[in-house]
């Protein structure tokens, strides 16, 4: 499609708010906003990234799938403060429609890769705890999710911006998907919604589920187990809360804007998800690590902030190799 293509979509998408520029004292706060997301996400995911590099005892088959999403996380932040900071400073577009696509691009493939690898995660456990009694995931298997991962939200991403469905938000602070675009193909839109959002949705809530499920009835005649389920159900909840909390909203405003072309959203909400969406770059650390007692000992050892025991190489050993007993199985699980 030809640079003047993308720009009739990017005029015929936001016509009617044209005229609107968002005062300087809100584009203050939105620049106060992106920058706190920014630093909160770069220090987050990029201590876990740090840690990873420093303790090789940290570099089991499951963490590394976390390792690939603190990645993302910190990709995506850094990409929503190079453009939003900017624009909203001068108050204008500056990047054009070039700059906006490939905003799009990389915004939205880094959000649905953080998606799919908590996706890969979820899908890695269930195996491990409801289908195999003493499952070896190996670091192939880790290697295949986290290629299946990328290329996924690349395909899906290029798809979607190369239909033209990008464009400036009604406030001109931010490029994000024109749900509404009159050039769009709703089959297209459709599938993009189902693959890269309601899908995860799915798989999250059937593999937290069944790992609640089966927990509970190996764990009826154990009362030693019995007091693990609280903490397994507690990590269940924070992860769906955050899904949920963080990128319903804007799925489901977008949804009933691609069934209802012409509902009129109030002129900031567009804007107030796409950017509250991006917290999901924040939250994903603190569940994955913060939550972690054993991942988070390991980070705080690297910066030394604890003083190992004389015995840590043992304990190192039972940390990083947890089984967990029940009547009938035996579930290792590589941390």
């Amino acid at each position: 499609m030809s640079d003047q293509c993308f720009a009739s979509t990017m005029n015929e998408s936001f016509h009617e708010y044209e005229e609107y520029q968002a005062p300087v004292w809100m584009r203050a706060g939105i620049i106060a906003y992106i920058s706190l997301v920014t630093i909160s996400g770069t220090l987050m995911n990029g201590v876990v990234i740090i840690a990873f590099y420093k303790n090789k005892s940290l570099r089991t088959p499951l963490n590394y799938l976390i390792l690939n999403l603190c990645v993302s996380n910190l990709l995506g932040t850094t990409a929503s403060a190079c453009l939003v900071i900017p624009v909203n400073a001068l108050g204008e577009q500056i990047f054009g429609n070039l700059g906006c696509m490939i905003y799009v691009f990389t915004c939205g493939m880094l959000g649905v890769a953080n998606l799919w690898t908590i996706t890969v995660l979820s899908i890695a456990h269930y195996i491990v705890i409801c289908k195999s009694r003493h499952f070896s995931l190996r670091r192939r298997h880790v290697i295949s999710g986290i290629f299946f991962v990328w290329i996924w939200s690349a395909i899906w991403n290029g798809v979607l911006v190369g239909s033209g469905g990008y464009g400036s938000d009604k406030m001109k602070s931010d490029c994000g998907i024109v749900w509404n675009s009159v050039d769009k193909k709703i089959v297209q839109y459709t599938l993009y919604m189902v693959c890269c959002f309601v899908v995860p949705l799915i798989f999250l809530s059937y593999c937290y589920g069944s790992i609640i499920y089966e927990v509970r009835q190996q764990t009826k005649s154990s009362k030693a187990s019995k007091d693990a389920l609280p903490e397994a159900a507690k990590m269940v909840f924070v992860i769906m809360v955050a899904f949920l909390v963080c990128w319903c909203p804007y799925g489901c405003v977008a949804m009933l804007t691609m069934i209802k072309p012409n509902y009129k959203t109030p002129i900031f909400m567009d804007t107030a998800l796409s950017f509250f969406a991006k917290l999901s770059f924040i939250t994903s650390p603190v569940i994955y690590v913060a939550m972690n007692t054993k991942m988070r000992k390991r980070v705080l050892e690297v910066f030394r902030l604890r003083v190992r025991s004389a015995n840590s190489e043992s304990t190192m050993y039972k940390e990083t190799h947890s089984a967990v007993k029940y009547p009938n199985k035996l579930y290792s699980v590589q941390l």
